[in-house]
């Protein structure tokens, strides 16, 4: 500042300022500068809010795809030998059959509580999904195949209800609790793998 006044004392010399021109000549350079200097610190405010509210946008969606994970987890960790292979030849594009022994050995699942979407729901909601940059696209693969699994667990609860129908034959009965568990079983593991890639990504 003390430079600045000098200059303009300088150049009030060689222009033949007066005191006043000088004063008015410092004022308006002051508004000038204190204009930029406030403009400059709203954007790095806003930047610093944005950045901040993503931080926590993305922690979020984290907790919300490793609580997903645990919840697959512990819904298929007992599964039969037999059931587990045939999951992961399904996850490799082919397919292995089950016979009817293996199939009265599947464990019965929850089926009415879906797995939770709300994280990736607000981060859509908000159009923040480009900011992900190399995650979005294994990010948004799991989100559509845990959608689709929560739909298709939901379609298997009619069926696993008829199951418990004391009025239905033990034998259909066991054919629909078969239907049903093995859907949901297919359905929510194919999250899994889906999941993981996606939490790589973000960490």
């Amino acid at each position: 500042m003390t430079r600045l006044i000098a200059f303009l004392d300088s150049l009030g010399c060689k222009i033949g300022w007066t005191q006043l021109d000088r004063d008015v000549a410092l004022a308006v350079i002051g508004a000038v500068l204190g204009v930029v200097l406030g403009f400059s610190l709203a954007v790095i405010w806003d930047m610093y809010k944005s950045h901040t509210a993503w931080k926590g946008h993305k922690q979020t969606l984290v907790a919300e795809l490793e609580a997903n994970a645990a919840v697959l987890n512990s819904r298929l960790h007992n599964l039969p030998e037999a059931v587990s292979q045939a999951v992961s030849a399904v996850w490799k594009g082919t397919a292995i059959g089950l016979n009817t022994d293996v199939l009265r050995q599947l464990p019965t699942l929850s089926l009415s509580v879906p797995l939770n979407t709300n994280a990736w729901e607000s981060i859509t909601a908000l159009g923040l999904v480009p900011r992900l940059r190399h995650a979005r696209v294994a990010v948004s693969r799991a989100y559509a195949v845990t959608v689709s699994a929560n739909h298709n667990s939901a379609l298997c609860l009619p069926l696993y209800e008829l199951s418990l129908n004391p009025g239905i034959p033990l034998s259909e009965r066991d054919s629909f609790r078969q239907a049903s568990q093995l859907s949901a079983i297919f359905a929510l593991s194919n999250c899994l793998p889906a999941i993981q890639l996606a939490l790589n990504g973000l960490k």
